[in-house]
C-alpha cells in the first residue's frame, strides 16, 4: 500500500463468498478517492470459495486487497485482527453483507476532514434491500 493511502477498509467474513464478491467489486468503483484506500478481508473459518475469489479480484485489482483466514473464533476476532494488519490512517469497518455506495470512502474521509479535531467516529446509515 502506498504511504498515502489514507483509509483501510476492514472487511471481517464468514462463508459469505456471492455477496462478498459484490462488496468488492463495489469498492472497486468508488469514485473520488482515487487508490487512496486499502481493502483487508479477514476470513473468520469460511469453508466455500471465500479465499479463491478474493484472491482471483484482487488479483485483477489497482487497489490493495489484502486476504487473511483465521479458526473460527467469531466477528469481534476477525474485526479486531484486521485492524492490526490495517496501514491507512484511517479505518473503514464494513459488513460483508453491505454493498458500498459509490461515493462511501469519500464521504467517510471527508466527515473524517471536516471534524479533524481529537478521536471521531464516522457511523453511516444502511438502507437494507428487499431481497
Amino acid at each position: 500500500m502506498s504511504k498515502h493511502s489514507l483509509i483501510s477498509v476492514i472487511i471481517p467474513t464468514f462463508n459469505n463468498c456471492p455477496i462478498l464478491r459484490k462488496v468488492l467489486q463495489s469498492l472497486l468503483l468508488q469514485q473520488k478517492v482515487g487508490k487512496d484506500f486499502e481493502v483487508i478481508v479477514l476470513d473468520d473459518g469460511s469453508e466455500d470459495d471465500t479465499g479463491r475469489m478474493v484472491e482471483e479480484i484482487a488479483a485483477g485489482s489497482n487497489v490493495p486487497i489484502r486476504y487473511e483466514w483465521q479458526r473460527n473464533r467469531g466477528v469481534s476476532a476477525a474485526r479486531n485482527r484486521a485492524l492490526t494488519l490495517a496501514e491507512g490512517k484511517y479505518s473503514l469497518l464494513l459488513g460483508d453483507d453491505i454493498i458500498p455506495a459509490p461515493d462511501l470512502i469519500w464521504r467517510h474521509l471527508s466527515t473524517h476532514e471536516r471534524y479533524h479535531h481529537g478521536r471521531n467516529v464516522v457511523i453511516g446509515r444502511v438502507t437494507w434491500p428487499d431481497e
